[in-house]
């Protein structure tokens, strides 16, 4: 009689005296097989990523919501980049550089292939049941710290962090329906009480054919003094864009400079203050994440010469907007700015912006923008 093998490192086995592989090991063969060849087959390309966030203090009944983010999330050549909405480029690939506070990465395209394909990752069957109704087989796993590209960013610190779960495939097909992960032995240095996160799949049509994808995620932290967080993410408009082209969005501003435009942020004085118009209006239906821009009306001098010249274009988004019963507080941040073909990071600089008179967040009113390093 073949031995039966409960855990499995890898794809080694380690049981001996075996003629076949028992049903639940041949089935983690397929799901291997499956899982590398949707990534085989998967084309480039990008999706919408809406980001709901609610938070919960200990003393709190139910979550509050916090805001709400968009922003652009691709598959490019086997990794994930992200970008802001209809601004045309998406080149970034931490997401942490356009969106604060609490947020994940890898739940996209990357984290469940790279644990079910993964040499560290152990598995155990957990036998064959139902998932929302359909007919599903059970497995969950591990991945300690050594093996583990799992990191985790709060306000303390980042951290890698080991991780364990369970996954469900579809008995028919071998495809992945639903996938959760918690870490496991959270570093100290993160002050982090526990953090999960779960990710359901479905076929979605990309080009002319149909793609395994994240559909809706779901992640969950709590710190060690009780405050928890909650992201619901949902994945729509996925389309496909062919190696060596621009990534852009319907409505982007065909003016913006594509990527891979200089960038040189020492070309700026350390401290300026400029007269902007605004471009964009912004009022309490906008979100967070949303993009914002506006004009310079003078130039930005150097040694008594031009560093950027008036009319050049300052770009940017909406960091978070509070909305009150007296209307609305936004907090926003500057990331470049652009002329004739030249693109300028301000990412590490600090830009503050004061009204001139009763200027109002609309198209035409004019400000004072102060960016210093």
């Amino acid at each position: 009689m073949a031995a039966v093998c409960k855990w499995v490192i890898g794809a080694g086995l380690l049981c001996h005296g075996q003629t076949a592989l028992p049903p639940d090991l041949a089935a983690l063969a397929k799901i291997k097989g499956k899982v590398a060849q949707n990534l085989k087959q998967l084309p480039n390309f990008t999706c919408t990523e809406t980001i709901e966030r609610w938070w919960q203090r200990q003393s709190d009944h139910r979550p509050q919501p916090l805001d709400t983010v968009q922003v652009e999330v691709a598959y490019v050549d086997g990794k994930e980049l992200f970008g802001r909405p209809k601004v045309g480029r998406i080149d970034q690939p931490d997401i942490q550089r356009l969106v604060q506070g609490s947020i994940s990465k890898g739940s996209f395209a990357t984290i469940a292939a790279t644990t079910i394909q993964g040499s560290s990752t152990m598995f155990h069957y957990e036998g064959a049941g139902e998932l929302n109704g359909h007919p599903a087989e059970l497995f969950s796993f591990r991945v300690g710290i050594l093996g583990s590209g799992y990191q985790i960013t709060t306000a303390s610190g980042r951290a890698q962090s080991g991780y364990r779960g369970r996954f469900w495939t579809d008995p028919s097909t071998f495809d992945l329906m639903r996938f959760e992960m918690a870490a496991d032995d959270i570093p100290p240095v993160l002050d982090l009480a526990s953090a999960s996160e779960s990710i359901d799949y479905r076929r979605v049509v990309v080009g002319n054919s149909r793609f395994l994808l994240p559909h809706v995620s779901e992640l969950r932290m709590k710190d060690i003094r009780g405050y928890q967080v909650r992201n619901l993410t949902t994945y729509q408009d996925c389309r496909q864009f062919v190696a060596g082209s621009t990534l852009s969005f319907e409505g982007a501003d065909s003016s913006m400079p594509a990527p891979g435009s200089p960038a040189d942020e020492s070309k700026l004085p350390v401290d300026f203050t400029v007269r902007i118009g605004w471009d964009t209006a912004i009022d309490a239906t906008n979100q967070a994440g949303d993009s914002v821009s506006a004009t310079l009306l003078e130039n930005v001098l150097m040694n008594q010469s031009t560093a950027v010249p008036k009319g050049a274009k300052l770009s940017g988004h909406i960091q978070s907007i509070d909305k009150q019963a007296a209307g609305f507080a936004v907090k926003m941040k500057f990331t470049s700015l652009d002329f004739k073909g030249v693109h300028l990071d301000l990412e590490q600089r600090l830009c503050e912006v004061s009204p001139i008179g009763n200027a109002t967040l609309a198209p035409g009113g004019q400000f004072l923008l102060r960016s210093r390093r």
